[in-house]
């Protein structure tokens, strides 16, 4: 499958970093009194009594659990801040963002399903965050902060960025090449490459050095055009822009490119439309990427009722 990264996975990844950051930086709970803190000035000290404390993320939050463990205990405020349950609360986010990250680099369908579990999760920690404010902090003058807030759109925007993803994946085709590269070329995008023509000629030893497209439904139903290696063939609606010109208008301007490579006997086919090109079983060929197509497979040109197949 096409590893190469895609628009949904740098998203994902730039709002994973941002979470770690925000891990450290923004603040869960803020207080505009802190001076007065009362409580809390004896559970954090001298620092209790000033601003150092007005914003307290949630590294903070956990440093605060662990250090005045035995001073919340001593007062029968330990199940208020418990240092196990609030480190686990408050740091899982931040390592599920980090996998998060992670996931995206390794991509491919493991890693959006990966990434939907990872952002699901860290949003269902700062629900559970801001819903359950510990006591001591509400006492203490404390509520949750608005930037706090931003991590919610972090983690929303990386879910729906995987499922998006996700849904991407599952229209790349996989096809049976046995490996990216040939003669020196990268060939990252996917491949559709039968073994062998009708003939029981082997496309890894190609014998032509010219495709053929054929019509097989609609305007040009029965029509032959040469494709000649390495030269883009454009199908749309633009008679300036296009060689094979349609007509119906489920067909864009410019609809989509075809160009053989007789190197290797393949098409590369690269929908720019807006309506969409699907193979002979009815599935959307990734848009604005080229998909590599084998002889005898079958281009369908949106819901216009135009196909070629190509020879």
């Amino acid at each position: 499958m096409n590893n190469k990264m895609s628009t949904y996975r740098i998203i994902i990844m730039i709002c994973g970093v941002l979470a770690i950051l925000g891990f450290f930086f923004i603040p869960c709970y803020h207080n505009s009194l802190v001076s007065a803190a009362g409580l809390l000035g004896g559970l954090f000290g001298a620092e209790g009594a000033g601003t150092g404390l007005a914003n307290v993320s949630a590294f903070k939050m956990i440093t605060i659990a662990i250090k005045n463990a035995s001073e919340l205990r001593s007062i029968g405020m330990e199940s208020a801040i418990h240092p196990i349950g609030t480190t686990i609360l408050f740091g899982v986010p931040a390592l599920l963002a980090v996998l998060l990250v992670i996931l995206a680099i390794i991509g491919k369908k493991a890693g959006a399903i990966g990434g939907i579990v990872c952002s699901s999760g860290m949003l269902v920690c700062y629900f559970i965050q801001v819903l359950s404010i510990p006591s001591i902090m509400k006492t203490g003058g404390y509520k949750v902060s608005l930037l706090y807030y931003i991590l919610f759109i972090f983690a929303i925007l990386t879910l729906v960025m995987a499922i998006l993803d996700l849904k991407s994946a599952g229209k790349r085709y996989e096809g049976n090449a046995s490996g990216n590269l040939y003669n020196g070329k990268n060939y990252e995008d996917t491949v559709y490459e039968p073994s062998y023509d009708s003939y029981g000629h082997s496309y890894d030893r190609p014998r032509r050095k010219e495709g053929v497209i054929v019509g097989i439904k609609g305007e040009y139903k029965g029509a032959t055009l040469p494709a000649a290696d390495g030269v883009k063939i454009t199908i749309g609606r633009s008679a300036k822009d296009c060689n094979l010109v349609l007509t119906n208008p489920a067909v864009s301007r410019v609809h989509c490119y075809v160009t053989y490579y007789a190197d290797r006997d393949v098409y590369g086919v690269t929908d720019v439309s807006k309506f969409g090109v699907y193979d002979v079983q009815g599935k959307l060929i990734e848009r604005d990427r080229m998909v590599y197509m084998g002889v005898g497979d079958e281009i369908h040109i949106g819901k216009s009722n135009n196909a070629f197949r190509l020879e």
